[in-house]
């Protein structure tokens, strides 16, 4: 497999990302090696043990190494022919903060994928009408072990929201807008009076508003 760099100043969306992979890929847990650094820095000895493991290994694995931008110039050299040997058994990621802190030479024997800091799991004001396209799809990713209260939150967050803008200016309250309303009062309902899961509650909005949006 191509090596992944995960670039994002948010811990907790970079391991949900992984995680989310990692059961893509179907990779088990006692299949992966978690590296994360000693103090302030990834050392070149962790590094070297790493890529000792993987090279003794044919079978599936998978080796994540945490704050590899911390890693100085001769443990970065060190693992660069680890990356350019490996094999299509091994899944690698380096998760990093800066990018422009990772040698050249390992970015371009990976593929870069950027991860913003989603906010809705920690603002209380989120609404789902205030996001992108992008950012909907996005939040796919981070909708995991999210609990009742906090969907049923967002939902009346982006009821508000909508309910401000229109009547601001009703023009906006399109055929599209009226079912995307429905929905949300739909599903509100639904969580508060059944045993509703709210991951799947939450998607089902995201892609409904996604599509009607398209």
């Amino acid at each position: 497999m191509i090596p992944l760099l995960l670039i994002s100043s948010d811990t907790e969306a970079a391991e949900h990302y992984v995680n989310d992979l990692l059961l893509h890929e179907g990779i088990k847990s006692y299949e992966v090696h978690r590296l994360y650094k000693t103090l302030s820095t990834v050392t070149i000895e962790q590094i070297r043990g790493l890529s000792n493991i993987l090279a003794r290994s044919s079978y599936r694995q998978a080796a994540i190494i945490y704050d590899f931008d911390t890693a100085k110039k001769e443990a970065q050299n060190a693992f660069l022919k680890t990356l350019e040997e490996s094999s299509e058994h091994h899944l690698i990621i380096l998760i990093v903060s800066h990018e422009h802190l990772v040698l050249p030479t390992i970015r371009s024997r990976c593929t870069i994928k950027k991860i913003d800091t989603f906010l809705f799991h920690k603002d209380e004001h989120f609404s789902l009408f205030d996001a992108s396209q992008e950012h909907l799809i996005a939040y796919l990713t981070q909708t995991t072990k999210i609990n009742r209260e906090r969907v049923i939150t967002i939902i009346d967050n982006t009821l508000h929201q909508m309910h401000t803008q229109i009547a601001h200016d009703p023009s906006q309250f399109l055929p599209n807008t009226s079912d995307f309303y429905k929905d949300l009062i739909t599903t509100k309902r639904f969580l508060v009076s059944n045993n509703l899961n709210p991951e799947y509650s939450l998607d089902h909005l995201i892609i409904s508003l996604w599509k009607k949006r398209d």
